[in-house]
């Protein structure tokens, strides 16, 4: 697999941003051409994947059928990273690349250079997956697929005389049933 780098000149300014007199016009077009490069390895690699028809028995289809899913899953993640760049270049084209989508702070590039399609600077994206984190924790059943059964909660709806008449029968049955056994 071949791999795409992007090497950028050292700047004194240990704090360089992406946006103003920061970042200068060659930078800006070594990312446009990183995402160039980029835009042409993924088109090659989607004119190389061809879904191949499959014929065998039922375990070859399943097979095959599994295997589709994943092309069309990776497919999908593909296009997402394309949409990415794209988006990336029209930044570069419109002025606005480096510059986060969440606060409009400018995104340091070091950011940039680890990740070129970033949107968001380093404070917004860590907001960002503490909050799906969270939204994960309170999807997630901290029951472990156990049923909480509380025998302690009163009934509230029931007049207290209706209460303990009940629980006195069911107790009452419960010992009756008991002997019961016991004497057969």
């Amino acid at each position: 697999m071949e791999t795409i780098s992007l090497r950028l000149r050292k700047m004194d300014e240990p704090k360089e941003t992406a946006k103003g007199v920061d970042m200068q016009k060659e930078k800006l077009m070594k990312f446009k051409n990183l995402f160039n490069l980029m835009l042409e390895k993924y088109n090659l690699e989607g004119m190389q994947e061809e879904l191949n028809s499959s014929k065998g028995d039922e375990v070859d289809l399943l097979i095959f059928e599994r295997d589709n899913t994943l092309a069309i899953k990776l497919r999908k993640r593909k296009e997402l990273f394309i949409n990415r760049i794209n988006e990336a270049l029209q930044k570069i084209d419109e002025g606005e690349f480096g510059t986060c989508l969440e606060c409009g702070e400018e995104i340091e590039s070091k950011r940039l250079i680890a990740r070129p399609t970033a949107n968001l600077c380093i404070k917004c994206k860590e907001q960002e997956e503490k909050e799906e984190v969270q939204v994960l924790y309170n999807k997630r059943s901290h029951t472990l697929g156990r049923e909480i059964i509380n025998n302690n909660v009163l009934d509230l709806t029931k007049s207290e005389d209706e209460f303990l008449d009940e629980k006195i029968l069911k107790f009452n049955r419960k010992r009756i049933d008991e002997q019961n056994v016991q004497y057969n």
